[in-house]
C-alpha cells in the first residue's frame, strides 16, 4: 500500500475516532436516537475500511501503524465508556419488554415438545 492510501487509512481511522467521541457525548447526554445515527455512520465506515484494508494488504510505514495504533486504542476505549453507558438503558428496556419477549420464547420452545 503506498503512503498516499495509508494517509487515507489514517484519516478514516481518525474520522471513525471523531464518530465514537460524539457517541460518546451522545451516550453521556442519553441522546440515544442521535447515537444510533452515528454508530450507524460509524459502522459502514468502518466495514468500508476493513474491506479496502482486506482487499489491498501492504505494508504501512511505521509512523502509519503506530497512529493507526492510537486510534484503534482510542476507538476501543470510547467504546467501552459507550457500553458501560449504554448497558443500565438496555437492561432497562430489556425488563420492560422481556417479560413478555421471554414468555413467548419458552412458550415457542416448549410447545415444541408438547405438539408432538
Amino acid at each position: 500500500m503506498s503512503k498516499g492510501t495509508g494517509r487515507t487509512t489514517i484519516e478514516r481511522y481518525e474520522f471513525i475516532a471523531q464518530l465514537t467521541a460524539e457517541m460518546l457525548a451522545a451516550a453521556r447526554a442519553e441522546c440515544w436516537e442521535q447515537l444510533i445515527g452515528i454508530e450507524t455512520s460509524c459502522r459502514d465506515i468502518f466495514e468500508r475500511l476493513i474491506a479496502e484494508e482486506e482487499a489491498q494488504p501492504g505494508n504501512h510505514p511505521p509512523e502509519v501503524l503506530s497512529r493507526k495504533a492510537v486510534l484503534i486504542r482510542q476507538i476501543l476505549a470510547d467504546d467501552a465508556a459507550i457500553r458501560c453507558l449504554v448497558e443500565p438503558r438496555l437492561n432497562e428496556l430489556d425488563r420492560w419488554l422481556g417479560g413478555s419477549s421471554r414468555s413467548r420464547l419458552l412458550q415457542n420452545v416448549y410447545s415444541v415438545g408438547n405438539s408432538t
